[in-house]
């Protein structure tokens, strides 16, 4: 049904949108650990948003799908800041 086509769809995008967000920030940032921290942190706050938007009796819609991409947006770039951060302070600190 149109549902389940949809569904398989978002899957497959969602996919694809990992691997190319995991491609361009290892191409950028030519770490694999720096790359892979903040990929992990995408399902962690996506599996967070969703359990607390069934406590909250939320449905998903468009708005609460925008958001949830906007956030993701937002927690990468924080991610993505971190890290380098940290790679800053271990070179300045001489640490391993």
């Amino acid at each position: 049904s149109f549902v389940r086509v949809s569904m398989s769809k978002v899957v497959t995008t969602l996919v694809e949108a990992g691997v190319l967000v995991f491609a361009v920030m290892f191409l950028f940032m030519q770490n694999f650990r720096a790359t892979l921290i903040p990929m992990l942190v995408v399902p962690v706050a996506l599996l967070g948003t969703f359990g607390a938007m069934l406590a909250a009796g939320f449905s998903i819609n468009v708005l609460t799908m925008f958001g949830m991409v906007l956030a993701i947006g937002i927690l990468v770039d924080d991610a993505i800041v971190v890290v380098e951060n940290v790679e800053r302070l271990m070179v300045e600190e001489k640490l391993p």
